[in-house]
């Protein structure tokens, strides 16, 4: 009844990486060197470790893998799939990514300053984080400190370009007012907006457009 869903962008591309190149070094590799290689891995052994032996899933959505992860986990436990959900995800610098956003020309050089006039692109890092999700009734019973609540979610995509965001950020703005919806609050009630905030000259000015879309003078 507890089960574990994790996002993942590249995975363990680094590994896979190391192994190649000792390949081509004419070397050696330790086969074991592919086994993170899978975007699943961190999921796998998480549950493994933790003996959870529930749903188990990974989500790749890019950038919002992660928050992907965690509404899915939400999910499970509101139609009574599971009782507990290991939510979050995690990623690992590697060659491949660092050279797929340099060739986007989307590497500001200078800490990334979304929203910024002088903003020129993201900084690129690494690291991981896991909520556990459960039912509130379920924590408040065995004395759980709770640290947040999670009223609602809505998931959606443009199906416009791989990369390029639509210039209107109707979609974006749907999916907001949605996610608003399935809490049952009003845009009025909310104080802050976690932004994907990448301090590219496109992703801002739709994000900026999306947002004043929903909270009209709020924003």
């Amino acid at each position: 009844r507890s089960g574990v869903c994790l996002g993942a962008g590249a995975g363990g591309m680094l590994s896979a990486e190391t192994y190649h190149r000792q390949l081509l070094e004419g070397k050696r590799p330790r086969p074991s060197l592919l086994l993170p290689f899978v975007p699943s891995y961190a999921t796998d052994r998480l549950a493994e470790r933790y003996q959870l032996q529930g749903p188990r899933t990974t989500v790749t959505t890019a950038c919002s893998s992660s928050a992907t992860s965690i509404a899915y986990g939400a999910e499970l436990i509101r139609c009574g799939e599971a009782e507990v959900m290991a939510c979050g995800g995690g990623e690992a610098l590697s060659e491949l990514t660092f050279g797929g956003f340099c060739s986007l020309q989307v590497m500001d050089p200078f800490p990334c300053r979304p929203f910024d006039a002088r903003r020129r692109g993201l900084s690129l890092g690494e690291g991981a984080a896991v909520l556990i999700l459960e039912e509130k009734e379920r924590a408040v019973g065995r004395g759980a400190d709770i640290y947040g609540e999670l009223l609602g979610y809505s998931i959606g995509g443009e199906a416009f370009h791989i990369t390029a965001p639509e210039e209107t950020g109707r979609e974006e703005a749907r999916i907001m007012s949605e996610a608003l919806q399935d809490a049952g609050i009003a845009p009025q009630e909310v104080d802050y907006i976690n932004a994907h905030g990448t301090g590219t000259i496109l992703n801002d000015q739709v994000e900026t457009l999306a947002i004043k879309e929903v909270w009209g003078e709020d924003a």
